[in-house]
This record gives C-alpha cells, structure tokens and sequence, in this order.
C-alpha cells in the first residue's frame, strides 16, 4: 500500500496539535511555578544559593561566599544580650533564615571537607548569635563561638557572647571565665586605640556582667565620647550607642539612636 504525502499530511498536524497542547500546558506550569517562587522568595533564594554553592570549589571561594551571604542578615552581635536577658525574639525574614540555615550548612560540610575551620571568625560569631536569635539554641551557638575563638584567641566578641550564652545554660563558672577573656581583649583593644567606641562599649558590657557596675558606666561613659566624636556611624554603631545611652538610664537619647540604626538599615 502506498501512503502519499497528502495523507500524511492530517497525521503531522495532530501531532504538531498534541505538541503545541503539550508545549501550552508545560508553559502554564512553568508560569504556576514562577509565580509561586515569586510569593515564596526564601524558596527561590534558596535554589539560587545551592546552585551558586555547588560551583564552590576551594576553601577561599567558600569562605568568600558565606561571608558575602551573611552580610546581609541582620543579626547585631552586641544586642544578643537584650535577646537573652528579657527574652525577646529576633524576627528574621524567611528569605534571612533560609540563607542562614543554607550558609551554616555549607560552612559545616566544608569544615569537615577539608578538616579546618573555613570560615571568617566572625562567620561563625554570626552564626552563633543566629542559633540564639532563631532557635533560642544555647549549646549551637557556643560551638560557633569556640570555633571563632580559635581562629582569633582575643576576638572579644566571641568571647563576651560565649559568656552570655554559658550563662543561660546555668554554667555560671565558665562564663566568668569568658567575660574574663572578653574584658582583657576589650582592655588591649581601647589602650591600642582609645577611641573606639565599640571596645569601649564592649567592656562595658563585659564588667558589668562581671558585677564591676561602676566601672561598666565609665566605660559606657567612654563609649559615648568616642561615638560623638566620629565623623560618621554605621548601623551597629547606632545600636551600640543607644544601647550605652539605655545602660546609662538615657532612655529618650537611646530611643532617637534606635530609630537612627533602623532608617540605616532600611536603606540597605
């Protein structure tokens, strides 16, 4: 039997029907997963991040990316002892804590990858503070801090918040110790640079947890010298220093630095 191409010809327009059915509804879908990418942004962050992350190859291509990452989670390191001590609650974004969780994983695999600590000490200070802020997950949060201990034995920071967080735990003994730790990095801090402002605001907080309340105020005292005599103040600055201004019972003062931190952060 001999088929012509006439008779073929009905034969090829259904199937270009069934092509263009098929093409139409995968398009449809497409557009139904897009738009719901669009509603649910962490998703989308998400799948931005794990492709981004499974082209890191090398411990300083991994150490760049988390940290560009986390820059953009805002997590104050120095308000951690507000979050503790009243038992507030740190909101993050879902699209924040999608990017956390995925960098804190990343950096962990990579630790063990390569046997070492991968991450900028203060990666692992946010991350801690993170564990804190997210999960209200103490224990989390002190191994973060102990890894950002041993790659900078006086990172202050670290230190103070390890104390902070030993303390919630009960294990009262050992978080003397830290702010003990914290207080001679803050001290070599400001003698190496008097003023800045930060360091002395850190001391601050580090005696007073240690019951040296008169010296804490002089050191808030310090602190406030140093912000009014810089030219120019990022966010945390703003926060530090309504934070000293609070500590100091200058609670108007500390609300206009609060709200001068949160406009600085919106413009991010």
């Amino acid at each position: 039997m001999e088929v012509t191409w006439a008779a073929l010809i009905p034969i090829f327009i259904a199937i270009i029907g069934v092509i263009i059915v098929y093409a139409s509804k995968v398009s449809k879908v497409e557009g139904r997963i897009e738009t719901f990418l669009d509603l649910n942004p962490e998703l989308k962050k998400a799948e931005e991040l794990l492709k981004e992350f499974k082209e890191l190859k090398t411990p300083e291509d991994i150490k760049e990316a988390v940290s560009e990452e986390l820059k953009t989670i805002n997590i104050t390191p120095e308000a951690i002892n507000v979050r503790i001590e009243k038992g507030l609650k740190k909101e993050l974004s879902a699209v924040d804590k999608m990017v956390t969780t995925l960098v804190a994983q990343k950096l962990e695999e990579a630790d063990k990858r390569f046997k070492k600590f991968v991450g900028d000490p203060s990666d692992y200070l946010k991350l801690g503070d993170a564990s804190i802020f997210m999960q209200g997950n103490y224990d989390k949060a002190i191994e973060y801090y102990e890894k950002a201990i041993e790659l900078k034995q006086d990172y202050a920071k670290a230190w103070y918040s390890k104390g902070l967080a030993l303390h919630k735990l009960g294990r009262d003994e050992k978080a003397l110790k830290a702010y003990e730790e914290a207080l001679k990095a803050y001290d070599k801090a400001t003698e190496l640079k008097q003023d800045d402002a930060n360091a002395w605001y850190g001391k601050g907080l580090a005696l007073h947890e240690l019951g040296r309340d008169e010296e804490a105020r002089k050191a808030y005292e310090e602190a406030l010298k140093a912000y009014d005599k810089a030219t120019e103040l990022k966010q945390d600055d703003w926060y530090n220093k309504g934070f000293a201004l609070f500590k100091l019972g200058r609670r108007e003062e500390a609300g206009k630095a609060f709200e001068k931190a949160k406009e600085l952060w919106s413009q991010k």
